[in-house]
């Protein structure tokens, strides 16, 4: 289940970030702290990518793959049409940190996994968003599965309220790629400066 605590993965309708104004363009990184570089948003350009899984006509889109229990970056996979599949770096320089796996194909199931380091511990606004379904993991706890349905990206599709802790933070996000095209993103709404 989605966590639902009042510091975890909320969805809280009352207290959201303000609205993504597209002409804004948010930093990439992957360290907060306080005297690194003023933004609004950061969006997260840099990830480990996996896959694809196959998914034949939507079937496995609720199945669990081992991403999901246990990450390791050596691990070889058996993924779509039998064909062997391992983590690789990417980086996106799309403007608005979106990014595309180099591997995309119909009916298929990826993984990213990244790291954010945090000089202190921070209660932090989230946005993410999938083409086609999305489910993210915060340090193992699942805070947000996006819609079943073939949709659009958009960056602002989910937000949630997290705690991230000192130090490393886990991020593991799945993405399903249903006909047409997939693409991805996550930001994180920063502290504004005093």
């Amino acid at each position: 289940p989605v966590a639902t605590d009042s510091t975890f993965g909320t969805d809280d309708t009352a207290n959201r970030p303000p609205p993504i104004d597209r002409s804004i363009i948010p930093v990439a990184g992957r360290k907060v702290s306080d005297d690194g570089e003023g933004a609004q948003w950061m969006a997260v350009t840099q990830w480990h990518m996996l896959g694809p899984f196959d998914n034949p006509g939507r079937a496995n889109i609720d199945r669990v793959f081992p991403p999901e229990s246990f990450i390791d970056m050596n691990a070889v996979y058996v993924g779509k049409d039998n064909r062997t599949i391992k983590w690789t770096f990417t980086n996106t320089d799309h403007e608005l940190g979106r990014l595309i796996p180099t591997n995309d194909e119909p009916y298929g199931i990826w993984y990213a996994f990244t790291e954010l380091d945090f000089d202190r511990a921070r209660d932090l606004w989230i946005t993410m968003g999938s083409d086609d379904k999305g489910r993210v993991w915060i340090n193992d706890n699942l805070v947000w599965v996006s819609e079943s349905h073939h949709k659009i990206w958009e960056p602002d599709e989910a937000q949630r309220r997290v705690h991230f802790r000192k130090g490393r933070n886990k991020i593991l996000f799945r993405i399903e790629n249903g006909q047409h095209g997939m693409v991805f993103s996550l930001w994180a709404h920063l502290p504004e400066r005093s």
